[in-house]
């Protein structure tokens, strides 16, 4: 399948160095290291929106539609991780993602959960750094990529935290 790329290679080529240095001083941070001194704000859904369908649109995959009800449960567990001071898919209670959905009444035959967390001084940029670095995983990792760019998954909920010191908590939740 013969795929067209939205920027010119030397624009991925930034992306992808400025995602690896990120990776790395993100990796160095633990959650609890991560955690506001203050109370952290809710980031706007739609740049990370309209990120997920560029990426989906180059490699010929129909766009996702923002579901309410799934942005509601993503956001709840970003912020969760926040104020508790974890990063997992499960929360300390053992709610895993398919929990979490189904005790807001979210049915699906398929669904799917991505997290991720960045740090910059701006928070739309470490919004885009998260994304950057889901798109562009090292081997081993967990394959974000393929969930982002799974054609059977239709709408997504989204969730965006970002704390006092930099960091921005990032939960998608996908469904069909």
């Amino acid at each position: 399948m013969m795929t067209r790329r939205p920027r010119p290679l030397r624009n991925a080529a930034l992306v992808a160095l400025c995602a690896a240095a990120l990776a790395v001083a993100t990796l160095a941070v633990s959650p609890a290291q991560a955690a506001p001194a203050a109370r952290p704000a809710r980031l706007d859904t739609q740049p990370l929106l309209t990120l997920l369908n560029r990426d989906r649109a180059a490699h010929g995959v129909g766009p996702l539609v923002l579901d309410a009800r799934l942005t509601a449960v993503a956001a709840a567990h970003s912020a969760d991780m926040v104020a508790r001071g974890y990063f997992a898919h499960l929360t300390p209670d053992g709610l895993d993602p398919f929990a979490r959905m189904a005790s807001a009444g979210i049915h699906y035959s398929a669904a799917a959960e991505n997290i991720g967390m960045a740090r910059a001084a701006l928070p739309q940029v470490a919004t885009a750094a998260a994304h950057a670095l889901m798109m562009n995983e090292l081997a081993g990792q967990p394959n974000h990529r393929a969930t982002i760019l799974n054609p059977a998954l239709h709408r997504v909920g989204l969730g965006l935290v970002h704390t006092a010191s930099g960091a921005v908590y990032v939960t998608e939740d996908f469904t069909n």
